[in-house]
């Protein structure tokens, strides 16, 4: 039996709603017998409960779901904040006896670190509820229909200069720009930009799951300008819609996306602006399909298989 022991109670309920449709028995309650304890978070509280677990003879199962987008921040920079990161991540692999994983990234890095079982087990890919049809997106959104559109996720506007360049370069393209700042939070240099940036962009200030999944039906090309903190589900429903994808290197995506391959990453603005002319003047390839079948398997089925498999 496993006792789950995790903080994080939205992350604890959607393991549950898995292990509740497997072979796995699992425990929330500290006196009821367990062989395993999994945890999930690298916080002191967790960590000495899991040493103290680990002497008494339990074995250690780490999630690491929740922290692999810090994995992958902190991965290649020499902060002191970074290296206290890697000490408790160190602490725990020490007395764990497998590690579970998203993302071969962090399987890569976590195998640097200690030689033990590190598997993978995906990430489910979303169910997109969109608008009954295009002419209804068009209508909510205030998109044009004729022209082509591109879709742009900047939540933060770090990256208000390369839309600026992107919109004035292809007047002819629609950009939907999915971001928001107020303008106290702002530098002078951005304020400017923002208040003077070609008509060719619609601003969506507010975004959620719902709003991506329409605009991203409608759109030719989706760009996700960020390189931290990215959100799955967006790049999941590009890919499963096969649109053309665009997307920033990001260490946590290194060897789920192959640059050409699978889909299309730039380092900087002037790869950007390279790579979104030959996309669009279809002088690439189309990888979509590629891209589709990254993901296509990552069902509901298919993690309960793995953790009925894998977990003990």
């Amino acid at each position: 039996m496993i006792l789950l022991y995790i903080n994080n109670i939205e992350f604890m309920k959607q393991l549950i709603y898995y292990l509740d449709h497997t072979n796995v028995k699992y425990t929330t309650d500290f006196n009821n017998d367990y062989e395993y304890v999994l945890i999930a978070e690298l916080t002191p509280k967790v960590i000495t409960f899991a040493k103290e677990n680990y002497q008494k003879g339990k074995k250690i199962i780490f999630a690491s779901y929740l922290q692999e987008e810090n994995i992958s921040f902190y991965h290649h920079k020499n902060s002191k904040k970074s290296k206290q990161y890697f000490k408790n991540l160190h602490e725990i692999l020490e007395i764990s006896s497998k590690v579970l994983v998203h993302f071969e990234s962090t399987r890569n890095t976590i195998l640097e670190k200690k030689e033990l079982p590190v598997i993978i087990i995906p990430r489910e890919i979303p169910i997109i509820h969109i608008s009954k049809n295009n002419k209804e997106i068009y209508n909510k959104y205030k998109v044009g229909r004729r022209k082509k559109k591109i879709l742009i996720v900047d939540e933060d506007y770090k990256n208000i200069e390369k839309l600026n360049s992107l919109s004035t370069n292809y007047s002819k393209y629609q950009f939907l720009y999915l971001g928001y700042k107020p303008d106290y939070l702002l530098n002078e240099k951005q304020k400017k930009l923002i208040h003077s940036l070609p008509k060719n962009i619609i601003f969506i200030k507010y975004i959620d799951f719902n709003i991506f999944s329409d605009l991203c039906k409608v759109s030719n090309l989706v760009i996700f300008l960020e390189n931290h903190k990215v959100n799955m589900n967006y790049i999941d429903t590009t890919l499963l819609f096969k649109k053309q994808l665009l997307i920033k290197e990001n260490y946590l995506l290194e060897g789920l996306f192959i640059n050409s391959k699978n889909v299309y990453t730039f380092k900087n603005k002037e790869e950007l602006l390279l790579k979104f002319k030959k996309i669009i003047t279809e002088r690439v390839a189309n990888l979509t399909d590629n891209g589709y079948l990254l993901i296509k398997d990552h069902t509901y089925d298919e993690i309960i298989k793995k953790y009925n498999a894998y977990l003990i």
